[in-house]
């Protein structure tokens, strides 16, 4: 009986402490992965600009808000196009078209972003800011290749 009664316990104490921990990540699960590389990048670009912490305060609600929105114009772009091999020239001409749109409605936003990150930051550290996004993009794709050569 007392065997019984610990096997219950110990199963319940191991349950319960593994139900809390959550589900295991699972290759593909995007939304762990994607808040680590986000943090990451945060941490990086902040080093890599020097940003005090009043300037990092107003400028990443502002960085991330730009940042949304860019992904949103894409995203609607993407979920809009058929693009296929068998598409007709008309239909391409069409996607192409669209694109353009998009790209312009990006450098719209841009532009108006720039004005509004400069309340944050100095033009010299939104010239610097370009530099990092790519350097930090190189960094990620070197540690992703990494990653892959250890599996």
């Amino acid at each position: 009986m007392k065997q019984f009664l610990l096997l219950i316990f110990l199963s319940l104490t191991f349950g319960t402490i593994a139900i809390s921990q959550g589900p295991p990540s699972r290759v593909g699960d995007k939304g762990h992965k994607g808040e680590k590389v986000k943090a990451m990048k945060v941490a990086y670009l902040s080093s890599k600009l020097e940003l005090t912490p009043e300037e990092a305060e107003k400028f990443w609600p502002i960085y991330n808000e730009l940042h949304e929105k860019n992904r949103n114009l894409r995203k609607d772009f993407i979920d809009r196009q058929n693009i296929g091999i068998d598409m007709t020239e008309a239909q391409a001409q069409a996607v192409i078209a669209s694109q353009i749109k998009m790209e312009e409605a990006q450098l719209a936003l841009k532009k108006e972003y720039i004005e509004k990150l400069h309340t944050a930051v100095s033009y010299k550290k939104l010239i610097m800011l370009k530099q990092a996004e790519k350097e930090f993009k190189k960094e990620l794709l070197h540690r992703a290749k990494g990653q892959r050569k250890h599996r």
